[in-house]
């Protein structure tokens, strides 16, 4: 078993999807953007990746509309990645971004990371 360390700098937590198409949205506390004057501390989030994951990490445009709430984007991005969870990496992430709710007006960013199956 692998462990993700990540930071949030006022982003959307990441989406991990395991074999067989169980994804998850990694839960965080807000926390500032960089650049807003303030200076705090960012923390360490760690969380566990099983072999054969899929990290999702992505910009708000993948999953942000005017339409809608942005919660009902997350949770069509952890929808969208459990029914894709074993395609390839390429066929996963065009499979995701076609099905992008964005009104044309963001910029649209994903970045796919797979861990191996094999021993560490």
């Amino acid at each position: 078993m692998r462990t993700l360390r990540w930071s949030s700098a006022g982003h959307s937590p990441p989406v991990i999807t395991s074999p067989g198409g169980q994804a998850r949205c990694l839960s965080v506390g807000l926390e500032l953007p960089l650049g807003v004057g303030i200076a705090v501390p960012r923390r360490d989030h760690l969380d566990p990746v099983p072999a054969g994951s899929t990290v999702v990490l992505f910009t708000d445009g993948l999953i942000e509309c005017s339409r809608e709430w942005i919660d009902t984007g997350l949770e069509r991005l952890v929808a969208l990645a459990e029914e894709h969870a074993d395609l390839p990496l390429r066929s996963f992430v065009q499979a995701v971004s076609d099905r992008h709710p964005s009104d044309g007006h963001d910029d649209l960013a994903v970045l796919l990371a797979r861990t191996p199956t094999g021993p560490v």
